[in-house]
């Protein structure tokens, strides 16, 4: 039986999450067996992890380990747990504004037998304060992810639109995914966005010449209808802004299509 541990980066988790078929662990140094993969798998790269303690409270690697797969090969053991692992780490992510990109992963074969694979990704963070999962609110992300098709395609598309160094194009790509959660309700693309929002008892916030959709709504159509980017100071601003309404919007539609006919609780 193998064992199958994935590292993340960037992200932050308080304490211990232990579910039944997987743990998510933040690197402390208390963790003495996890400490010494994660120094293995560190060794093979070259890197160099610094773990926490009581004078480091703050721990932004994460693993991910799964006990006991049915594996004879470490590609087998990969392969088995790759989904799983990167259904929670989606969730984290989601979660916390973008913050995360895997390390990679640590397989032991329980036969003498591992292997360490590295995976690397550049990416920008839209904050450094993460919004944290607790263990019921992780369990309700990969539920809406079991639940409806659409839900890590949302949560995904939100995490890249946090890292996108274009604030037009991030901008973009959150309005998509407020498109999408409105479609159900009547009107034009904005009076869909903004019919819904106020479905959700969700305000709209008015400053600097229009509601934060509408000023969202005209970034949106001058890099799709022009091809015009802004990267200005007031453009990232409104990016920040536009991630904390989408992921509030996503969190109280529970990532799925808004239902004009449904009741959704504060």
């Amino acid at each position: 039986m193998a064992t199958v541990i994935w590292f993340f980066d960037q992200l932050y988790v308080p304490k211990e999450l232990r579910f039944d078929e997987f743990a998510v662990l933040p690197l402390s140094a208390e963790d003495c067996a996890l400490r010494e993969a994660a120094k293995s798998f560190a060794a093979t790269f070259g890197r160099e992890f610094t773990f926490a303690s009581w004078q480091t409270p703050i721990v932004d690697m994460v693993a991910i380990v799964q006990q006991g797969v049915q594996a004879a090969a470490v590609d087998e053991a990969l392969s088995a747990t790759a989904p799983r692992a990167m259904a929670v780490a989606s969730a984290l992510v989601y979660s916390q504004f973008g913050r995360g990109r895997p390390l990679g992963a640590f397989v032991d074969l329980g036969n003498g037998e591992y292997e360490a694979r590295y995976v690397h990704a550049d990416y920008r963070k839209i904050t450094d304060v993460p919004i944290v999962s607790e263990q019921e609110e992780l369990l309700r992300i990969l539920d809406a992810f079991t639940d409806h098709p659409q839900a890590k395609v949302l949560a995904d598309l939100f995490s890249e639109a946090c890292r996108d160094t274009n604030p037009s194009a991030a901008i973009a790509r959150l309005w998509a995914i407020l498109e999408a959660l409105a479609e159900r309700f009547p009107g034009r693309k904005h009076q869909k966005v903004a019919r819904a929002l106020s479905h959700l008892g969700i305000t709209n916030p008015v400053a600097r010449g229009g509601t934060l959709t509408q000023r969202a709504y005209r970034v949106r159509n001058k890099l799709m209808r022009e091809g015009r980017h802004d990267v200005s100071g007031p453009a990232r601003d409104l990016q920040a802004e536009l991630a904390d309404l989408v992921w509030l919007t996503l969190r109280r539609a529970d990532l799925r299509e808004i239902d004009p006919t449904g009741t959704y609780l504060p």
